[in-house]
């Protein structure tokens, strides 16, 4: 009857194991799950077919999306009003392939959230704790209500939807999933006898930016060990990259699609006190080394870097002697203060990527965050000073984010750095999902392409989903779905709105399409049906 109910009245896969926990007790729980009960694999998503998924396809000439909109995969200028240009690009009408020319340098952003910058904390506006962000955002296209999709995966989650555009299942790590021949995956003894999602290896084919990109060098970057989030082989197989650059300083078989640092940059290997990871100053030192080869060799590139230090425990600090915060000025708790410490030390990361843009040429920048810092619902009211912020509305602002377009103009400085492209400010809802579209779209490079997120300079209204938690936020309302889904009815504790004008769409009708969407995505992700989708849509089946 339990697994019953859960089955029935919970759509969302990925929670489903906690919400059979919560109603049939942990003992039932693992009773039923030894008997083969699929708590998270039962329901319509399993049974996703390609033709279910290519009604979401929005890279076709008109679109009608979940509230009744028309859109094209054409994005004029004149229906971009918060995009401003730089004269010097010229007389522009359509924002499609505005950058075809340029490089690409794509930085994933370790633990980081937007309320820290947007003087939605007085308080921590008073401090100025990341001047330089502030530069590079006064210079960039800037997202102001973006959000993290992240689920059970956390950073991994974020790599993948911010390289494919697609929403992870959000209850199992894709990354330990992936594997095949090329790329083999140790099946521990406990994967095989137990019912986890990890007993067989998948070959996930997802199209992601290095893929498209094929006329692009494409390299990832981290300062960990290779075998960290099974990077080894996602990065080089499932993600496509011609080279993952790792750190690892025990001896390892060579890997196909891999390199050491240790062997290629042996002169930036600087290991901060305190700490296993090299240091971004390098990490973004072996970008420039990179990037300077590949425009030698007159061939176009793609970077992604991922930093790395500001992730709990925040083992090295320069400036921990000399703390801004400590718990006389205001009552947090400790690994809050460390981590609002910890800014100063984020700032000169920043600090090293306007450096980085200075000394590349014909490239541009796109960053965002994985996601969000997770602090406490009574460290977040005394941070925004609002004793009355309600679990819903931390969760909003925990999980939104920043993220930027900087397209640097290598004629024009202001500061210290080189002069936007492009600016302005993007007030609608986006999410890790929008930028792969974004990014094809100003390349020129979506032809023949599924996506279903939208150009995050348009003025199209669209969701983001968080996979961890089930918040779907949108520009009128959020909802945490799993307080409404089992009973569909809205409470306080379960709904915001943003919007006090009447609505144009019903409400319920759109959280029942985006349930359906997100049921038919892990579907196909599930299935790995997303190779066969793009074949279908080049004419290739």
């Amino acid at each position: 009857i339990c697994y019953k109910y859960t089955t029935d009245h919970w759509k969302l896969n990925h929670e489903r194991p906690l919400y059979g926990m919560q109603t049939s007790g942990i003992y039932n729980f693992y009773f039923y799950d030894w008997l083969g009960f699929k708590w998270d694999d039962a329901g319509g998503s399993r049974k996703a077919t390609i033709e279910d998924f290519e009604v979401y396809d929005k890279n076709v000439a008109n679109y009608t999306n979940f509230f009744g909109e028309t859109y094209s995969n054409t994005l004029l200028l004149a229906d971009a009003p918060t995009v401003n240009l730089s004269p010097s690009l010229g007389d522009v009408t359509t924002l499609n392939g505005i950058f075809s020319d340029k490089n690409v340098v794509y930085i994933q952003l370790e633990t980081i959230n937007t309320f820290l910058v947007d003087g939605s904390s007085e308080f921590l506006e008073e401090l100025d704790l990341m001047p330089d962000l502030e530069k590079l955002i006064s210079e960039s296209y800037f997202f102001e209500n973006f959000y993290s999709n992240v689920g059970l995966g956390n950073s991994s989650d974020a790599e993948i939807s911010g390289l494919t555009g697609l929403y992870t299942p959000g209850n199992h790590l894709m990354y330990w999933q992936y594997g095949n021949d090329d790329y083999p995956r140790e099946i521990t003894w406990h994967d095989k006898i137990t019912n986890n999602a990890y007993k067989k290896m998948i070959d996930f084919r997802l199209n992601a930016l290095p893929t498209v990109l094929d006329d692009y060098y494409t390299a990832s970057f981290h300062a960990d060990n290779r075998q960290f989030y099974n990077r080894e082989n996602t990065h080089p197989g499932m993600l496509n990259f011609d080279n993952f650059y790792h750190f690892t300083e025990r001896p390892l078989p060579d890997k196909l699609g891999t390199t050491n640092v240790i062997d290629a940059f042996p002169n930036n290997l600087e290991k901060l006190p305190g700490s296993p990871w090299v240091s971004e100053k390098d990490l973004f030192e072996w970008v420039k080394i990179v990037a300077k080869e590949k425009t030698n060799e007159n061939k176009k590139y793609f970077l992604y870097p991922i930093t790395i230090h500001p992730h709990t425990p925040y083992l090295y600090d320069p400036y921990i002697n000399e703390p801004v915060l400590t718990r006389e000025d205001i009552r947090l708790n400790d690994v809050t203060l460390t981590y609002l410490n910890y800014l100063r030390f984020y700032n000169d990361i920043f600090k090293m990527i306007i450096e980085l843009a200075n000394e590349l040429e014909n490239t541009i920048f796109v960053m965002y965050g994985d996601h969000g810092t997770g602090f406490q619902l009574n460290d977040m009211k005394l941070l925004l000073n609002d004793p009355d912020l309600t679990a819903v509305e931390s969760w909003e602002k925990l999980y939104q984010v920043p993220a930027l377009i900087y397209a640097p103009d290598d004629n024009n400085s202001v500061e210290g750095m080189k002069s936007g492209l492009i600016k302005g400010r993007q007030p609608l809802v986006r999410s890790q999902v929008d930028l792969y579209r974004t990014v094809l779209e100003l390349l020129g490079k979506n032809d023949n392409h599924f996506y279903y997120g939208v150009n995050g300079l348009s003025q199209e209204r669209t969701f983001a989903l968080q996979a961890r938690i089930s918040l779907l936020v949108t520009d009128d309302f959020t909802v945490q779905l799993k307080k409404y889904a089992p009973t569909k009815r809205f409470s306080r504790n379960s709904i915001i709105y943003h919007n006090t004008e009447q609505l144009d769409y019903d409400i319920k009708e759109v959280i029942e399409k985006i349930l359906v969407f997100k049921q038919i995505n892990d579907g196909i992700i599930n299935n790995n049906l997303l190779e066969d989708i793009n074949k279908k849509k080049k004419g290739q089946t």
